[in-house]
């Protein structure tokens, strides 16, 4: 994936920063919102939380996606600017990545913790002390 910067501008008026992207995708699924998150928080050495991603839509059969992110200075503004329903489907993005790193986590130990254990009845064990003895 690849993420190209159309437009970044900063507006003072809200605290913070209006990005469009264009996200190029080739032979991959279309990406998160969760990967546009950490991608931007890398980019911009910001938190996720001080982040609310707008827009992002892909047009069909297009291996591009376009969207506009905003990068606030605190937590705080975001409160005051955004509506609740755009903050909580913020959260919701973030919820179903700690969710998806704890199932695998969990998955993960699951394995590593218990080891297989293998019966055996007491038929196979007859039959297979009577076959060592027999050559070919």
């Amino acid at each position: 994936m690849k993420i190209k910067i159309l437009n970044e501008n900063d507006n003072k008026l809200f605290h913070r920063k209006e990005v469009s992207f264009n996200a190029k995708h080739n032979s991959e699924s279309t990406p998160t919102k969760s990967t546009i998150y950490t991608y931007f928080s890398a980019k911009f050495k910001s938190p996720k939380t001080n982040m609310i991603l707008k827009q992002f839509n892909t047009s069909f059969g297009a291996q591009s996606a376009k969207g506009m992110l905003y990068v606030y200075d605190n937590d705080k503004i975001i409160s005051q600017v955004e509506t609740k329903n755009t903050i909580n489907r913020r959260n919701n993005v973030f919820k179903a990545e700690a969710a998806a790193a704890n199932a695998t986590k969990e998955a993960e130990e699951q394995t590593t913790e218990k080891p297989i254990e293998v019966k055996t009845s007491e038929s196979e064990k007859i039959e297979e002390n009577s076959t060592e003895g027999v050559s070919e």
